[in-house]
């Protein structure tokens, strides 16, 4: 309160020697101030409580910065600013008139009048402009500013899947496309709709099924991985696997259990040599009892994989091919199947109809039985499962925009690399009536299957135009 009424005393004091040197009148009213035609009042009044004010904040400044003046910040984050060279006190600076008493500036109120704070401005933001490109954190070199360098040396790739092949064949080479890769190849966002749904992952997706295409790559099955095997021929797999595929449906389980018994039996083929022919059958019933544990919620019980054998295996031969199996996969069960990868091209067609899609998971069980496709990545027999279905029933689309930028962005495949996989599935499919091993088939006949290997396109003109195509 006394330093407030000290100010004020003071303010008085020194607006009445400024009337008293400009030649004002303490008692004039507000009227003649106004009709008067210099009005010097007014024009020093403005300045002085804007000045008056100034020197009020700093007092009160020096106050607190007294009062606070052992306080250290909470965290010492090392940051050292740069600091501006103090400028020359002159006519035109800005700063030094702002510092002066009210009384001083009174004085000096002529100068004001023919300096421009505008240069002062600028001189102050240039200075401050030229000093930012030097500030450093302090002893961390690490963390110091530096400028973003544009690398002009990246190859420019066109085509999404050149791109995916040409970083599968240059791995160490940095590529990129000219703008954006949804926009030039007019790619539609396919989770653009799940975007509320927690469930669909849609921040992850794509960076999941990226690794899945990495993942395939490292469990590839080799051209004829049979050759190992001196008691084991193709066609014993082959009447194995439509075995095991019945099994599957009379157990009622999933999809995906019956792709990891496949996935599961070629890998340990190929892992192993001179497996007995004897033994054959318990390597299938044991990896589809493996396969049940691991994609089930409900799995089977062991003694109902030995009541499907007709007790040929005992409970503990089963077990004990498991710890086999096991070791030979060295407990590595992540490959991706292809039903993973064709749900998600599925979802990347667009407006499928539900024939369609039961008739590339069809198309996917016949493929999973040869013996020639072995050597084909999960992704691709996937891709090419749906192509042909597209493909077979298709009655709108020319057959030039069925494989759409979508698809070839999401799938990684180009139409002409599904060509020859497509034949040969075309082939199995036009043939499935009238084959000895005929539980794929018979499997898809059924009502809750929609009858899709009883449709007419299955043995049609599209399917032997594509099963005989050159």
């Amino acid at each position: 309160m006394a330093m407030a009424t000290r100010l004020r005393s003071k303010m008085r004091e020194e607006n009445a020697e400024a009337v008293k040197i400009i030649g004002g009148k303490p008692g004039a009213s507000k009227q003649n101030s106004l009709d008067s035609k210099e009005q010097p009042r007014r024009a020093f009044g403005d300045i002085h409580n804007k000045l008056g004010t100034g020197t009020a904040t700093q007092d009160k400044q020096k106050t607190i910065g007294a009062f606070y003046k052992d306080v250290k910040p909470r965290v010492d984050t090392r940051w050292k600013k740069a600091e501006i060279p103090a400028q020359k006190a002159g006519k035109s600076s800005l700063a030094t008139v702002t510092h002066f008493p009210s009384l001083a500036v009174t004085k000096h109120l002529p100068i004001l009048k023919q300096a421009k704070p505008s240069a002062a401005v600028e001189t102050i933001t240039a200075q401050v402009r030229r000093t930012s490109k030097v500030s450093t954190f302090g002893e961390h070199p690490a963390l110091i500013r530096k400028e973003s360098i544009v690398t002009t040396e990246l190859q420019l790739i066109k085509s999404p899947f050149k791109l995916h092949k040409a970083k599968i064949e240059h791995p160490h080479k940095n590529f990129y496309e000219s703008h954006s890769t949804k926009l030039i190849h007019q790619v539609e966002d396919i989770d653009e709709n799940d975007a509320e749904n927690p469930q669909m992952l849609t921040e992850y997706v794509n960076d999941i099924y990226n690794y899945l295409f990495n993942l395939e790559r490292l469990f590839p099955i080799r051209e004829n991985f049979l050759a190992n095997q001196t008691d084991v021929t193709p066609k014993m797999r082959t009447v194995l696997l439509d075995w095991l595929n019945e099994v599957h449906y009379q157990f009622s389980l999933e999809l995906e259990t019956y792709h990891m018994a496949v996935s599961m039996i070629d890998r340990y083929l190929q892992a192993t040599s001179n497996t007995p022919r004897r033994y054959l059958q318990l390597v299938g019933v044991t990896a589809l009892f493996m396969a049940s544990k691991y994609e089930e919620l409900m799995p089977p019980e062991i003694t109902d994989f030995v009541y499907v054998t007709d007790d040929t295996y005992s409970k503990n031969q089963i077990l004990d091919m498991e710890k086999k199996i096991f070791e030979a996969l060295r407990f590595n069960l992540s490959k991706p199947l292809p039903i993973h990868f064709l749900r998600r091209f599925t979802k990347a067609a667009g407006n499928l109809g539900d024939r369609q899609y039961m008739a590339a998971k069809y198309f996917l069980e016949l493929a999973s039985i040869d013996y020639d496709l072995t050597k084909c990545n999960p992704s691709q027999v996937a891709a090419a499962s749906l192509y042909l279905s597209i493909f077979v029933l298709n009655s709108i689309k020319s057959n030039d925009d069925l494989w759409t930028p979508t698809l070839e962005y999401y799938s990684t495949y180009s139409a002409d690399a599904l060509l020859p996989i497509m034949k040969r599935i075309a082939t199995l499919a036009s043939v499935a009536r009238d084959a000895k091993l005929r539980s794929v088939y018979t499997k898809y006949s059924h009502s809750n299957f929609k009858f899709i290997s009883t449709l007419p396109e299955m043995s049609g003109l599209k399917m032997f135009e594509m099963a005989n195509r050159a």
